[in-house]
């Protein structure tokens, strides 16, 4: 069964920012590391960690955006197959079968008093 999208995103920046955390946490040990060798690496390092911390600080409100967000809004391009991705606003004729030459003729299962609500005015 497919997840709505919003769930799927949701995850993503929920992973994105445990996974930034774990870098930002990284940078800052070798930031104190680097402290006591010359060279000026430990700013580059807490500078990092940093950035690293202010993109999982994105990741994590871009989750609480995805979890607010209008359940209606994001689920109407669930790709559940096919089907899913065909806009429900869309003209019948573009799920009609397209007769090609020396086809045979396609056959329905519609009853013959029913015929003529399916047919298109061309």
């Amino acid at each position: 069964m497919a997840r709505p999208v919003k769930q799927h995103l949701q995850e993503f920046h929920e992973e994105a920012a445990a996974h930034a955390d774990r870098c930002a946490e990284c940078f800052t040990k070798l930031a104190g590391m680097s402290k006591a060798a010359d060279g000026g690496q430990a700013e580059q390092f807490q500078s990092l960690a940093d950035a690293h911390t202010a993109h999982g600080e994105m990741h994590r409100a871009m989750a609480d955006a995805c979890e607010k967000a209008v359940q209606a809004d994001l689920e109407k391009v669930v790709p559940d197959n096919v089907r899913g991705t065909i806009p429900t606003d869309a003209p019948a004729r573009t799920h009609t079968a397209v007769p090609r030459f020396g086809q045979q003729q396609i056959k329905t299962n519609v009853p013959v008093e029913l015929e003529h609500f399916l047919k298109i005015e061309e």
